[in-house]
């Protein structure tokens, strides 16, 4: 066997290998030495590729940690292109065992890189969407927009969803095209829902509210990282719809919160709507009693046989009591936030009556925008329509509603619950609203008793208090009258007299799409960046 060293000099020269000329053999028809093979495919592999391989999966360092997110591509017209997602970001420890009903910790440091890649699970609440449910739910998702200016310090808006504080999610909102649109960074939050948020004894042991301190320090999180992202935590603007824009109302109302945010939109609700602040102790002891923890426990050792029950069993009871009676027409949220002695010592309806309140300075100090949608009342319409109120009522609700029913059901049913019963108070609200023969008119001012009391006159209220000799800060007032073009795959849901837009509409002009419904018709996408326009414009500005 012939042996001999590779650059024998009977043997073409096979030169060593070196970076500066990377020598090799090419071994073909002919054999002979060259230098750099493929250095320009190599350079492509090693350096592009790895390039958008890093775009895609884009890392910070955060104070709290590094993170691994992914790019997100939204199109490639104006107001679109891609956006880096952070998704499942922990702001707080777990909030079990001994957290569960109790204030939030900070979740603190994670070592390691924090794969931020998937959305995180939802707070306990009804399977409404695909995304997995956990007690183990305190978590955010930032946005971040590529295609807009280099700046570091843009404008942040932090999104706080709704749900009668039952149900949603962060993760159900795509904040990519507002993000884009207004070349702002948006960060969407999850916070406790239901007993688990909400769960009160009116004591010193069982204070409730824990989904507004949820909320407080996802926005204390927000101060000490958003710079990390490019953010800047002196131009941070709160806004949320339904009991997220309660949340949002209620939150521009504790002094303490000064710094976390400097503007509030409130869309189609605020703090002094009837259902969005109360008394949650009933429903706690109630569920407590379906749960095995009867309600003359002292509190804490019922806090204790609760904090004792399963996860999904706690839930399972939670909803046992909530939907107890499939035919209600009562208008009420079973778990709101209210009076603890800490977050708040007055109701939201004294704070906006007393300007000289610390809580009053605080509100008057901050940027307002707030509005309704033009039929806020569809939530009684699909309220209306189930079957087991229509067969309590007899009413054939496709055709209308009774100026009976109206009056002498749900009119008495409302004064019983928010004006004591008031006789007189009845008497006008139907004397109002009555229509003559006209069943399906009568159902549209049906809903506008809905849509006025909840929503709209709670505006006002809040509006006019905002602006009134106010030299501080601005108020903005909208209302969405617009009725989309893209086939509504719940219109079938509601009568055919009712007229749209319905509750929540507004939020696929910002968001284009949800878990639930996106935007289809390029007509609305275009009107929706007008809607986005103004919101980031006010985020920026006031």
């Amino acid at each position: 066997m012939f042996i001999s060293d590779p650059d024998h000099p009977s043997l073409p020269h096979w030169p060593t290998y070196d970076n500066a000329d990377q020598g090799f053999l090419r071994i073909g028809e002919s054999i002979e030495s060259a230098m750099k093979y493929k250095t320009e495919q190599m350079k492509y592999w090693e350096e592009d590729i790895s390039k958008i391989w890093n775009e895609w999966y884009p890392q910070v360092t955060t104070p709290s940690g590094q993170l691994k997110g992914i790019t997100k591509y939204r199109g490639n017209k104006p107001g679109e292109g891609p956006v880096k997602v952070f998704y499942n970001i922990p702001y707080a420890a777990p909030p079990v065992g001994g957290l569960r009903f109790a204030k939030p910790q900070p979740f603190g440091k994670w070592s390691g890189t924090r794969d931020a890649t998937k959305p995180g699970p939802e707070c306990m609440q009804l399977n409404m969407t695909s995304l997995r449910k956990s007690e183990d739910c305190l978590q955010l998702n930032v946005f971040v927009p590529i295609s807009g200016s280099q700046s570091t310090n843009k404008s942040v808006m932090v999104w706080i969803h709704g749900g009668g504080y039952e149900l949603g999610s962060g993760a159900m909102y795509d904040g990519s095209y507002l993000a884009n649109q207004g070349d702002v960074i948006v960060v969407t939050i999850n916070y406790r829902l239901g007993v688990f948020g909400f769960f009160s004894l009116n004591d010193s042991v069982g204070k409730g509210n824990y989904g507004l301190w949820d909320q407080i320090l996802a926005l204390q999180w927000v101060q000490q990282n958003i710079a990390a992202f490019g953010g800047d935590p002196s131009s941070v603007t709160i806004f949320g719809e339904s009991a997220g824009a309660f949340s949002v109302s209620l939150l521009s109302m504790i002094p303490s919160n000064s710094g976390l945010f400097h503007r509030v939109i409130s869309q189609s609700g605020v703090a002094v709507a009837p259902m969005a602040f109360g008394n949650s102790e009933p429903a706690t002891r109630s569920v407590g009693d379906i749960a095995g923890c009867p309600r003359n426990l002292s509190s804490n050792l019922f806090i204790d046989c609760m904090r004792k029950v399963d996860a999904n069993t706690l839930h399972l009871c939670q909803l046992g009591y909530v939907y107890r009676d499939p035919a209600t027409i009562h208008q009420l949220l079973e778990f709101p936030p209210g009076l603890d002695g800490e977050l708040f010592s007055r109701t939201p309806q004294y704070i906006l009556t007393h300007p000289s309140t610390p809580e009053h300075e605080f509100f008057s100090s901050l940027d307002l925008m707030s509005g309704t949608v033009k039929t806020e009342g569809s939530l009684l319409a699909g309220a209306l329509i189930a079957a087991a109120v229509q067969n309590k009522y007899n009413l054939n609700v496709s055709v209308g509603i009774p100026t009976g029913f109206m009056c002498d059901n749900f009119t008495t049913t409302l004064v019983a619950d928010y004006f004591g019963g008031n006789t007189k108070v009845a008497e006008l609200i139907c004397e109002e609203h009555t229509v003559r023969n006209n069943l399906t008119e009568q159902g549209r001012r049906l809903l506008d008793i809905s849509t006025d009391f909840f929503f709209v006159a709670p505006s006002y209220i809040q509006l006019g208090s905002h602006s009134l000799g106010n030299v501080r800060a601005k108020s903005f007032q909208y209302v969405l009258e617009r009725q989309m073009v893209t086939p509504n795959p719940y219109a079938g849901y509601y009568p055919s007299w009712y007229s749209p837009p319905g509750h929540a509409d507004d939020l696929y002009y910002l968001f284009i799409s949800t878990e639930l419904f996106q935007f289809t018709a390029p007509v609305d996408i275009e009107y929706a960046r007008v809607v986005m326009s103004y919101w980031t414009n006010f985020a920026k500005y006031g």
